[in-house]
């Protein structure tokens, strides 16, 4: 993948929709009607499902503590990709109830750090008040990959029963943390934003769009690809790394241009709107060239695992 002409796609679509916006000016009333829209067709939906894969995780790996095998293995590692793809959507924007809570943090704090893990793993917690004491390093999604993948073949885990304990109750964290943020997120939809304060949240949810792009682009694919070691990008271990870049994109894009309908739910929407067509043009052909060259890395990528 051409990671330059990738970060110059990401670069364009942010200076495009920042520019209209600042031209654009939308009233309060319009505001306040965008916000509840996104809260409540963008949000809300992704972090639900997330909400309901992680208990699914968390139910794997207990199984496979009980029963170690490459069947439970298997569907371990399974239950945690459809997780971490569902996360990969609901945290590309660190919005509302997701900044509050610092979910990010919480939830996938990467890279995870191996001797971090190690040392908790030397007197592991037991009970999630316990894991509190646990850096964010050595816990969440990161750290549950690295628990599965470790070494790729035959991961310790299988044979090592504090090591799965230690994964079954970073899952069982994982998935009280997405109920919570789901419960944070159909409260925050119900509740609304008044036109008052629809102006700060307005600017402040651009400016989390902006760091999610960079988020995406810089720290995830340009940084690493920088160093040459393949280690470095994330959801490496598990070879998940170019889905996951792709369920990231997938959900800031339908943050910018939505899936093609008029309702006030995306910038595309709101910009043209404010008769910003060209404005709205230019950024759906810039999404369009991400979208592209992200689903050929995706594919090239599925193709080479299943040439092993």
């Amino acid at each position: 993948m051409n990671r330059s002409r990738f970060i110059r796609g990401l670069a364009v679509v942010c200076v495009v929709w920042m520019t209209g916006f600042v031209r654009a000016a939308p009233p309060e009333a319009s505001r306040a009607e965008f916000l509840r829209n996104v809260i409540g067709d963008h949000f809300v939906p992704r972090v639900g499902a997330f909400a309901q894969a992680a208990p699914q995780l968390s139910q794997r790996i207990e199984s496979l503590c009980s029963a170690p095998g490459a069947d439970t293995l298997g569907a371990a590692r399974t239950a945690w990709t459809e997780t971490m793809l569902a996360w990969e959507g609901a945290g590309a924007i660190a919005f509302g109830p997701l900044l509050a809570r610092r979910s990010v943090f919480r939830i996938d704090f990467w890279p995870a750090r191996s001797n971090l893990i190690e040392k908790a793993l030397n007197d592991p917690p037991t009970t999630l008040k316990g894991l509190e004491l646990v850096g964010g390093p050595a816990k969440g999604i990161a750290a549950i990959e690295w628990l599965l993948w470790t070494p790729s073949e035959a991961p310790e885990i299988l044979v090592d029963k504090k090591r799965c304990a230690y994964a079954s109750l970073l899952a069982v964290d994982v998935a009280e943390e997405a109920r919570l943020l789901n419960a944070s997120f159909v409260a925050f939809a119900a509740s609304g934003l008044p036109e008052s304060a629809a102006n700060d949240a307005f600017a402040g949810l651009l400016n989390l769009a902006v760091g999610g792009l960079e988020q995406l682009g810089v720290r995830k694919i340009e940084k690493p690809g920088e160093t040459g070691n393949g280690k470095n990008f994330p959801r490496f271990f598990s070879g998940q790394t170019a889905a996951a870049w792709n369920a990231q994109w997938l959900s800031i894009r339908n943050f910018l241009i939505g899936d093609g309908g008029e309702r006030n739910d995306n910038l595309d929407s709101v910009l043209r709107a404010q008769g910003l067509v060209s404005a709205a043009g230019h950024m759906r052909e810039a999404s369009d060239r991400v979208s592209k060259t992200l689903k050929a890395t995706e594919q090239a990528t599925h193709r080479k695992r299943m040439l092993r």
